[in-house]
């Protein structure tokens, strides 16, 4: 639990106060051996100064994204876990070795903290740079793509997404590129 490592999970939106939880979410994150599971609890963690990258086999589980219903109009439940990032940045980075086990995001929400764009930015809500499963997530209102595969890294054709939503982003909802480095071009 990040909790352990003195996250508060106590944002408050659109006003944009809270305390900032990427300290505790990197310690978390730097603490736990390979495999690892950080749990995350039903609240707001608001997420300042940089993206939280994950280097390894490693899996981030919230309690829920706060999406119902594949209508509209959908209902946004109060009790979900939600990760909520500057608008200048991009949210999580998953770039574990291509050659080992994935890295996987579950049950929550991603955003920035404020829905207002940053001109000309392409800051993408999730970026999977190699093998990952996402899960029940939900990315919202980034500048760029909410949900961004590719790297020129790693070949990415390793990856896999179960009941994801991507809603009002300014980029692609969901944007596949393939990498020069695999003989292609970007898309």
């Amino acid at each position: 639990f990040p909790e352990w490592w003195g996250a508060v999970g106590d944002f408050v939106a659109p006003v944009g106060a809270g305390t900032n939880d990427r300290p505790a979410i990197l310690a978390a994150i730097a603490a736990a051996p390979e495999g690892a599971t950080i749990q995350f609890l039903p609240k707001d963690y608001k997420v300042s100064g940089g993206s939280i990258t994950i280097d390894r086999q490693m899996y981030l589980v919230g309690c829920g994204h706060g999406f119902v219903g594949a209508s509209s109009p959908a209902t946004i439940v109060k009790h979900g876990t939600g990760l909520y990032f500057d608008t200048d940045q991009h949210g999580i980075i998953l770039q574990a070795v291509v050659a080992g086990p994935r890295a996987a995001v579950r049950h929550m929400t991603i955003a920035p903290r404020s829905a207002d764009w940053v001109a000309a930015a392409t800051f993408h809500g999730i970026w999977m740079k190699t093998a990952s499963h996402l899960e029940d997530v939900l990315v919202t209102h980034f500048a760029g793509n909410g949900f961004h595969i590719g790297s020129d890294l790693f070949p990415t054709n390793h990856w896999s997404m179960t009941r994801c939503v991507a809603a009002r982003n300014r980029g692609y909802g969901l944007l596949i590129a393939i990498s020069p480095g695999d003989g292609g071009s970007t898309s």
